[in-house]
């Protein structure tokens, strides 16, 4: 399968339920961000959910947890919780969001749900609330085929919105799927004893064999448990979390970019700034220059 990023070249569209006549959806709203933008506090009267096509994002809720998304991860919001962009700001990223609420009056309508079905729906949703998943490949599928409708999406055209209700009701009840497939699959615990580990081992030079021995996975299996959980290799993982470290030692001025650099496990500073550049387009010294409101 293609990128799913390959079929969304548009920056930003926006369409409400009723436009395409389904009562399940408020709104869908698609941004192709390549600069970073605000992202202040806000809730919603209906659930949300965001997909993410490509890049990186990380949202934060107001009792303090962070989710990090990655390309091909969903993420489900309950109403009336607040949450925004981590710092206020969204890193480049490809990012499509649905308003839905399976309990408004009429919810099945134009949809191929009973109101059991709906209430099926939502019970798997309240058990996978407020954190990162992985799309299945079903799901992968069903929204590359909404991206793709959506390119050449015209509300006059019949078979258009026909097609996209269909694929709106396929992602949602391919998540829900997917949520009860994450219950019975113990990976998905390595793969969080791994970021666990990570997130514990940012400031020492610790190894992918030391992780290993950690999370008792061989170095094969965790990559292929990796990858399909978060989309990234541990190696990229890992050094996205020292990336974003640095990040908050860089508004210290008392700290050299050497001090930062080996604060966040790094052996040299020539390589921390090889890698920072990497995630951000710039370096450290820029980065510091313009300010810590300034996130490339």
């Amino acid at each position: 399968m293609d990128s799913l990023a390959d079929t969304l070249d548009r920056n930003e569209a926006s369409f409400t339920g009723d436009q395409i006549g389904l009562p399940l959806v408020k709104r869908l709203g698609l941004l192709r961000s390549q600069k970073s933008s605000r992202i202040t506090w806000h809730s919603h009267d209906c659930y949300e959910m965001l997909m993410l096509a490509d890049g990186a994002t990380e949202y934060e809720f107001a009792d303090g947890k962070t989710v990090e998304l990655t390309g091909g991860n969903f993420l489900l919001i309950p109403p009336g919780v607040k949450h925004r962009g981590l710092y206020n700001v969204r890193r480049p990223a490809r990012l499509c969001g649905i308003l839905f609420d399976p309990m408004v009056p009429n919810a099945e309508r134009s949809t191929p749900f009973t109101k059991d079905d709906l209430n099926w729906i939502l019970e798997q949703i309240h058990l996978g609330l407020c954190d990162a998943h992985r799309m299945s490949f079903d799901m992968k599928g069903s929204f590359k085929s909404l991206l793709t409708t959506l390119k050449k999406f015209d509300v006059s055209n019949r078979s258009l919105v026909i097609s996209l209700r269909s694929h709106l009701c396929a992602i949602l009840h391919d998540s829900a799927k997917r949520l009860v497939s994450e219950r019975t699959c113990t990976p998905k615990l390595v793969v969080q004893n791994a970021i666990q580990y990570m997130r514990q081992n940012l400031n020492t030079e610790a190894s992918i064999t030391s992780l290993t021995k950690a999370v008792k996975c061989s170095r094969a299996r965790l990559f292929v448990l990796f990858k399909e959980s978060t989309g990234m290799t541990p190696n990229d993982y890992w050094q996205r979390l020292r990336f974003e470290l640095s990040l908050e030692l860089l508004k210290q001025p008392e700290k050299s970019i050497t001090d930062v650099a080996f604060a966040v496990g790094f052996s040299s500073s020539q390589y921390f700034c090889t890698v920072f550049r990497k995630y951000s387009g710039t370096t450290p010294t820029a980065f510091r220059s313009a300010g810590t409101e300034e996130l490339s």
